[in-house]
């Protein structure tokens, strides 16, 4: 365990996983960098970071989960916010949907928060005919489909 003991009013001390000074992942604009396995009380201006090293098979849960599909762009936005939106309006209005991703067509997007779960977000109002999308539809998305991708 490694303590970091810090007296620096104003001054967040940060461990991040990548180099950089706002705590955002360069590569990946959608994701901090100081969310970090091991940090406890990560930011402190006074007081102990502290970082225990996570034993060999502390996320093991996560590597051998079975593989259900394989995922395009992981969101936290809400399915109505992404739903019949063109690319260059999420990125406009909502930064993107895993950053700023300009295409769409073809890709799977999976919602990852459940702040969304509520019926008012998952309404489908989109139907597509030969290549035409209409907006006239009022389709709940059902409860057990919410969690598939998309």
């Amino acid at each position: 365990m490694y303590e970091f003991v810090i007296n620096e009013p104003g001054n967040q001390f940060f461990i991040q996983s990548k180099p950089g000074i706002d705590g955002i992942n360069p590569d990946i604009t959608s994701q901090t960098t100081r969310s970090v396995l091991g940090v406890t009380n990560n930011g402190e201006d006074q007081g102990t970071v502290t970082f225990t090293v996570p034993l060999e098979d502390a996320q093991v849960r996560y590597t051998s989960m079975p593989v259900a599909g394989n995922a395009d762009y992981a969101t936290a936005l809400a399915y109505n916010q992404v739903q019949g939106a063109k690319p260059q309006e999420l990125i406009d209005t909502l930064g993107g949907v895993d950053g700023p991703v300009k295409y769409l067509d073809g890709t799977q997007i999976i919602f990852v928060t459940t702040q969304y779960i509520d019926d008012a977000f998952w309404v489908n109002t989109t139907r597509t005919v030969d290549g035409v999308v209409y907006f006239d539809q009022s389709n709940l998305v059902p409860l057990a489909e919410r969690r598939l991708q998309w």
